[in-house]
């Protein structure tokens, strides 16, 4: 029977320091707060950012010149629908380190119910073959699989429309 302790004990630290598996990136560690927070309910807005894809800049927006730049810029409740699909967004979201900022055209700043800034996520825009492959993650310069710009624009694209004249 003590064996059985030492062996779950064993199994939970290394579970925790990452010996079982793959270690977490910053940004990964950051994407599962996110989710611990989303599902907790501390998270209960967020400021969405977004420049349009056809915006010509002559140097890559970082998350302070989208903050400038955004046609849209909007504090947006989070409801079930959006806790939801944003939890299932980043179940799908793998990252890798980047090494150069993206051009970003998508943000999302996460606050508790007193206003306070919890976690950013930012995406870039349309580059051949690669929109929202890049972003930053709390921080974090990361290379992303695509579910999170696909989340962005599944749930908010039709903000981004212009009525036709």
């Amino acid at each position: 029977m003590r064996w059985l302790a030492l062996l779950f004990v064993f199994a939970v630290g290394a579970l925790a320091t990452g010996a079982l598996g793959e270690e977490m990136t910053d940004a990964e560690s950051s994407l599962h707060a996110l989710k611990a927070d989303l599902l907790s309910h501390k998270v209960t807005s967020f400021r969405l950012l977004v420049a349009p894809y056809e915006l010509l800049t002559r140097v890559p927006l970082t998350p302070e010149l989208l903050k400038g730049s955004a046609t849209v810029n909007r504090v947006i409740d989070v409801d079930t629908s959006i806790r939801t699909s944003l939890v299932t967004a980043i179940d799908k979201t793998e990252t890798s380190p980047l090494d150069s900022p993206p051009d970003l055209r998508w943000g999302a700043i996460f606050y508790d119910s007193g206003g306070v800034d919890l976690h950013s996520i930012y995406v870039n825009g349309k580059v051949l073959f690669a929109t929202g492959r890049q972003g930053i993650i709390d921080r974090d310069l990361v290379r992303l699989n695509g579910a999170l710009v696909e989340w962005f624009e599944s749930t908010f694209g039709s903000l981004t429309k212009t009525p036709a004249q």
